[in-house]
């Protein structure tokens, strides 16, 4: 019996379909193909709990999260984002400067 996946958004065509199972996995997340007209791109369930879209899958990689998730959890953290990174360029400046990495 194939499984069944819930219907959602597909993160590459933004149309709403209901995924057929290409690779299923039972430590990972299962490997699908988007139903939608045309798209038949490679996607995997959003990791955001209580979401049920589809995120990009590569490759070489899988995103994360679903193209709403991505752009609703970024708006929120962006400034946090920027500030860490700056946060950790300024402290690899000081400790190169000091001589602490050896070269």
């Amino acid at each position: 019996m194939e499984a069944k996946k819930p219907k959602g958004e597909c993160s590459y065509c933004k149309s709403t379909m209901q995924p057929k199972v290409l690779e299923s996995a039972a430590l990972k997340r299962d490997i699908c193909i988007c139903t939608a007209n045309g798209c038949g791109q490679r996607v995997i369930c959003c990791r955001m709990p209580g979401c049920d879209n589809y995120a990009r899958c590569g490759t070489y990689w899988d995103d994360e999260f679903c193209h709403s998730c991505t752009k609703k959890t970024m708006n929120g953290t962006t400034k946090l984002g920027y500030t860490s990174i700056a946060l950790a360029v300024t402290f690899v400046i000081k400790h190169k400067l000091k001589g602490h990495f050896g070269t």
